[in-house]
């Protein structure tokens, strides 16, 4: 026995009835009559004409080839009993493929009316949408000597942007603009507008543009290093090996220590050898190790004994170097010298200055006698000069308990020579060129504040 539409149907059934529609319905009906002679309706419709052949299942007026109509589902397909996969179309449009296995196990896929396309979701917001209660997985699988990848891009380019995996070399490639933008390797290595090179085992790399490399050791462990180099490649020999014949510089942190270094021009390939310029300890001492510290801008330099900026803790010069002293009296009249060897130290504002005098020539001067040309200009008031001692005077006119002395004046570049009367004390005058004398010698040394 077997049932048609709910029909019981005779094994050995007597006859298959074909009769026009009485109802005015297009098409032929197709009814069952059992070993009864009853005709039963079986609701399947055939509509023949001279352009079609429709059959409707549920439909009197079937306008494509197979039409099924009914509001529960539409189609199933059986492997058996408990295999098998239904259609179903709802009242929105929205078709639904249930697939269904010996388990009970269930799994829809969603063809909405506007193209959406739902995996695990009955409502897609997208064009594909993959929804689970759990992890959600998307795999792409290609032949081992080929490529799997995702393409992206628009009307006018329709692959301008991809990700794309090699199962040739297992690397990860992503494209921007029609060209590779980055690549991961099977080791883990990162090339970022550049591919990545070969590199030290262990060792994770991460290179940028052409030249530019930052890397670490691998593991998780003490006694790990990071290096950030420039021009430098780690190679598989675990030596640095320049990339292009230029120089090269590396910055690296490893047991608390941050190490700067730099290398001189060398040929692509060969191996460097890395001088450490400049280091900050791990016990917080800054060391230079080779060149010097110079400060890019005036006016900025170490901060002595405070935790901020403030200018009067401020060490911002340090110079030295040699000047010729002028010695004029009141008319501008210069004496001259068979020697005139003098120097100077100048550290933050206080100014040492030394030197040794032998005149040979008065050339005409007579009245007090000053050096005209301090290697700075003093302190506008009064605390910033001081006497410069003298310790040596030889064949100068004056008598033999007086003592000299070299006064710098405030705001300016002078510093006179002043006669203490050793009898006297109060008689303080200028020495003269007659008493400095053409044969003269002195050597003096002192300091005072400059005024920057």
């Amino acid at each position: 026995m077997a049932t048609l539409k709910g029909q019981t149907i005779a094994a050995s059934y007597q006859d298959l009835v074909k009769r026009a529609d009485t109802y005015s319905q297009t098409g032929t009906n197709i009814e069952i009559m059992n070993d009864s002679a009853v005709v039963q309706p079986t609701g399947l419709y055939l509509e023949s004409g001279a352009t079609t052949d429709n059959v409707g299942i549920g439909v009197a007026d079937p306008d494509a080839t197979l039409e099924i109509l009914d509001t529960t589902t539409q189609l199933k397909l059986s492997y058996d009993a408990t295999n098998y996969a239904t259609f179903n179309i709802a009242a929105d449009g929205l078709l639904t493929i249930t697939t269904v296995d010996p388990d009970g196990a269930e799994a829809d896929i969603i063809l909405a009316p506007d193209g959406n396309v739902g995996i695990g979701t009955a409502a897609p917001n997208t064009l594909l949408h993959l929804s689970t209660t759990g992890g959600t997985q998307l795999r792409l699988t290609a032949a081992a000597d080929n490529y799997a990848y995702l393409e992206f891009g628009d009307t006018g380019d329709e692959d301008i942007g991809r990700v794309q995996y090699s199962n040739i070399d297992n690397h990860m490639a992503f494209h921007t603009n029609a060209s590779e933008a980055m690549r991961i390797d099977s080791s883990g290595n990162v090339g970022i507008g550049a591919s990545t090179l070969p590199w030290q085992s262990g060792w994770t790399d991460l290179r940028l543009g052409g030249n530019t490399h930052i890397t670490s050791i691998t593991a998780t462990q003490a006694n790990s290093a990071f290096y950030l180099v420039h021009n430098a490649q780690k190679d598989t020999d675990s030596s640095f090996e320049y990339i292009s014949t230029d120089e090269a510089t590396s910055y690296s942190q490893g047991d608390g220590r941050h190490i700067f270094a730099y290398a001189g021009s060398g040929e692509a390939t060969t191996d460097i050898t890395f001088i450490n310029s400049f280091t900050l300890d791990n016990d917080g001492d800054v060391k230079v190790l080779v060149g010097d510290l110079i400060f890019g801008t005036a006016g900025k330099g170490i901060c002595l004994g405070v935790t901020s900026n403030t200018d009067a803790n401020t060490l911002d010069d340090y110079e030295e170097g040699t000047w010729t002293a002028i010695i004029q009296d009141a008319s501008s009249n210069t004496l001259s010298f068979s020697t005139n060897t003098c120097g100077y130290i100048k550290v933050g504002k206080l100014v040492f200055i030394s030197g040794r005098l032998v005149c040979d020539n008065l050339d005409g001067a007579s009245s007090a006698v000053s050096i005209t040309n301090l290697p700075f200009a003093t302190k506008a008031t009064d605390d910033g000069t001081s006497a410069i001692s003298i310790g040596y005077l030889s064949g100068m006119g004056i008598e033999a308990d007086t003592t000299v002395v070299i006064r710098p004046s405030s705001n300016s570049n002078l510093a006179s020579f002043w006669v203490w009367d050793g009898s006297d004390s109060d008689n303080v005058t200028g020495l003269t060129a007659s008493e400095f004398s053409a044969n003269g010698q002195v050597q003096f040394g002192g300091t005072y504040q400059s005024a920057a």
